[in-house]
């Protein structure tokens, strides 16, 4: 929705889904619009010119949280299964819409942040954790195969 200076909501366009939405986030360049479809366990790619659902990608248990990588290439994708070794991060390579990696990090819940520090880019704790330095944090990947390193 568009919020007007009268402080009315309009509705722009409505797209439709395979199944219902949980989280967004917009490519670096305002052309695609990600969204996650827990139930379907797929990211949505949706073209932000024309307002269509363009593609879907698999993104393993309940993807939930979702977010681009600062410099663009990557979205990271929060998969929340309680179910040992079906939850962690899914990061998906946004040039090809192919799965780069797959990091598990335990049941539940992950929120994704990134941090300016060279030395750890992307941490994604479980729900109810802190984050240690033996704790893995998720470096963006360079290569399909990203490896988690120690937070520091």
């Amino acid at each position: 929705p568009l919020m007007g200076v009268s402080g009315i909501t309009q509705l722009y366009a409505m797209i439709m889904l395979d199944e219902p939405g949980e989280d967004w986030a917009r490519s670096a360049d305002d052309k695609r619009l990600f969204v996650t479809m827990p139930a379907a366990g797929k990211v949505a790619v949706v073209d932000l010119e024309s307002f269509e659902v363009i593609d879907s990608v698999e993104a393993g248990a309940r993807p939930v949280r979702v977010v681009v990588q600062p410099d663009g290439r990557y979205l990271w994708v929060g998969n929340d299964s309680d179910k040992q070794g079906e939850s962690g991060v899914t990061v998906i390579d946004l040039r090809t819409l192919a799965v780069a990696a797959r990091i598990a990090t335990g049941p539940g819940h992950h929120e994704i942040a990134f941090s300016s520090s060279p030395s750890r880019r992307a941490s994604p704790p479980a729900r109810g954790t802190t984050r240690s330095p033996s704790r893995p944090t998720a470096s963006p990947p360079s290569s399909p195969t990203p490896t988690p390193t120690p937070c520091r």
